[in-house]
């Protein structure tokens, strides 16, 4: 890493997301219904964080996004999508299981409108600490002391009771090495829906972090408090 850059790890899940639009209402169980078009497209939150990034920060810096995929052609276009956007993917393949998808309804009519979702972790949802521990702490140790590097765990409602159990001591470990190497440290849970459990075992992680990008709601959950009066 040169001292003019900055390289962002961007860590978190990976999905292929199906999208059916202009649906004119969500069917209820044994029931059908049409759609304008249905089309596949990469996504997960932290895929999408590093592809923004890049695409951003251009010649300026790098990324590389670390996540977990099957042995399978959902897991090979994503990899491309990577190579093609000028991110480094860091995808670990777990043939045993097929790569993440998102099934995401979106249409309505003038009184009613929005979106829902259905989502099958696979891969994505298999991330460990072990993973990641050597390579993220391999880059810290190693970076010259004037570069900027910048951690960033994203899509976090879709991270596993294992990962979630370790991301607390791991994130002080690299909070530790951070402080004296000039590494930022920031986390997004990105939930779909307002459930408490996407957001559980993350407000331990908190007072390690530079940034916690959230709205109102995850905000809430993570302290239990309400926000500027509402």
């Amino acid at each position: 890493v040169t001292s003019d850059k900055v390289r962002f790890h961007v860590v978190g899940d990976v999905l292929m997301d199906v999208l059916a639009t202009g649906l004119p209402r969500i069917p209820n169980w044994e029931e059908d219904t049409t759609a304008d078009s249905v089309q596949c497209q990469p996504g997960g939150s932290a895929f999408n964080t590093a592809v923004h990034l890049a695409s951003l920060i251009g010649k300026r810096g790098s990324v590389c996004f670390h996540g977990c995929v099957g042995c399978d052609s959902f897991g090979a276009l994503l990899r491309s999508k990577l190579v093609e956007c000028q991110v480094e993917p860091h995808l670990i393949e777990r043939p045993l299981l097929s790569t993440g998808s998102c099934l995401v309804l979106s249409g309505g009519d003038e009184v009613s409108s929005g979106r829902s979702f259905v989502t099958c972790s696979g891969a994505s949802g298999t991330l460990v600490m072990e993973d990641l521990a050597e390579v993220l702490r391999e880059e810290l140790m190693n970076i010259e002391p004037a570069s900027r590097v910048h951690i960033h765990w994203g899509g976090c409602y879709d991270y596993n009771s294992t990962l979630r159990t370790a991301l607390p001591n791991s994130m002080k470990e690299l909070r530790h090495l951070a402080e004296s190497r000039g590494v930022a440290l920031s986390l997004s849970a990105d939930p779909n829906a307002t459930d408490a459990h996407h957001i559980e075992g993350l407000a331990e992680t908190l007072d390690q972090l530079d940034l916690f990008k959230g709205n109102h709601t995850e905000a809430r959950l993570l302290t239990g408090e309400s926000l500027f009066g509402v």
